[in-house]
């Protein structure tokens, strides 16, 4: 289950088209949601095995705008379904949004949530979930909640 998880993340940061170079991997994101659910910790990555769900951060030196185009790219690999997206502002936070469905290699369905949230002019940070569809009311509440209290520590 572990694997499938990590094949998710790395799926949600290959797709979203985030250079290597500009996630800052060391910064320590803060976030408020049920750490419970998520029972494996490493680093910005929180992780369960059943069902299976992550929730990972990282900060960004990417621009709103810029993070902004990269969502619309996502929005448009024809392995995702059910794509919806927006931008809202919460608690003063500027937040583009983009949840989609894509299957395994079991043909099972999984849920993909990405989150942007600017922290200033030059920086943002992604928060990236995911979950197994039949698991949606226990952890899409949470990955939205880990968003919009994300905050870099220093």
């Amino acid at each position: 289950m572990r694997k499938i998880v990590i094949a998710i993340a790395l799926f949600l940061v290959s797709y979203a088209g985030f250079a290597q170079e500009d996630a800052a991997s060391d910064v320590k994101i803060d976030m408020n949601f049920n750490k419970s659910l998520f029972p494996m910790a490493e680093g910005n990555m929180y992780m369960s095995t059943e069902p299976v769900a992550f929730i990972m951060a990282n900060m960004m030196a990417q621009t709103y705008e810029e993070a902004k185009a990269e969502m619309q790219a996502i929005s448009e690999d024809k392995d995702l379904t059910n794509v919806k997206k927006g931008e809202l502002k919460e608690k003063g936070k500027d937040v583009l949004y983009q949840t989609a469905l894509i299957k395994n290699d079991d043909g099972q369905d999984l849920v993909m949530e990405i989150y942007v949230v600017k922290v200033d002019k030059q920086n943002t940070i992604m928060i990236s979930g995911g979950y197994d569809l039949k698991a949606k009311e226990t952890f899409k509440d949470e990955i939205k909640k880990a968003a919009l209290s994300a905050k870099a520590i220093k």
